[in-house]
């Protein structure tokens, strides 16, 4: 197990999804469906450079840290631009729910289709888990932060902590490609602490969209 610092997550999960579940007619097309999505994912993954780390269900788990830098020679700048990738990565997943809603050919069973996404920076342990059956797994209070940012945002955003806010705004250039607005309080019970959840877009979105 290693521990690392400063290591931006995304946690996914599919609004509607259950719906639509129930919804189809045959079960095949749920796992078309992420399928689909999740296909969709892995090339952003690659185009923007950062860790799949795994699915469970219908939820995909990002890690800006790829293990090609060393832990620790990484620099401010190095940090900064994870956590850009990051984010950017998950503004593209919500792109890609918008479009497999929009081209869908039973658009009734896909209107309430959509995603919430969860991004904290923070401290993470990462290791081998298994014998026979190994795969690689994250633990700690950045997972638990991440997955409250997810849980406790709002279907069709990206949400970040405050860490994250933090991390942007340490190089102003990459900050002001984004628009944020207080989301809300979160208190994670398990680490007795209140989390600030932010909502983040792309400055040129929201500027379309007013």
């Amino acid at each position: 197990m290693d521990e690392f610092d400063d290591v931006t997550l995304l946690f996914t999960d599919m609004v509607g999804f259950t719906a639509f579940s129930k919804g189809v007619k045959d079960p095949r097309e749920v796992v078309y469906l992420l399928s689909k999505l999740f296909s969709r994912f892995d090339q952003l993954c690659e185009e923007n450079k950062v860790y799949k780390v795994h699915t469970i269900g219908d939820c995909y788990v990002i890690m800006g840290y790829t293990g090609k830098i060393d832990k620790n020679r990484r620099s401010r700048t190095v940090v900064v631009d994870e956590a850009n990738r990051v984010v950017k990565t998950g503004l593209n997943m919500i792109q890609v729910i918008k479009e497999v809603r929009h081209q869908a050919e039973e658009k009734n069973n896909l209107k309430e289709l959509d995603m919430r996404i969860g991004i904290h920076t923070g401290k993470v342990v990462g290791g081998i888990i298994g014998s026979k059956v190994v795969r690689y797994d994250i633990f700690g209070e950045g997972v638990l932060i991440a997955n409250k940012m997810e849980s406790n945002g709002v279907p069709g955003k990206v949400c970040i902590s405050e860490d994250t806010k933090t991390i942007l705004e340490s190089q102003p250039d990459i900050l002001q490609e984004y628009t944020l607005e207080t989301n809300n309080q979160i208190y994670v019970n398990s680490i007795g602490k209140m989390i600030i959840s932010y909502t983040i877009e792309r400055a040129e979105e929201r500027e379309k969209g007013s």
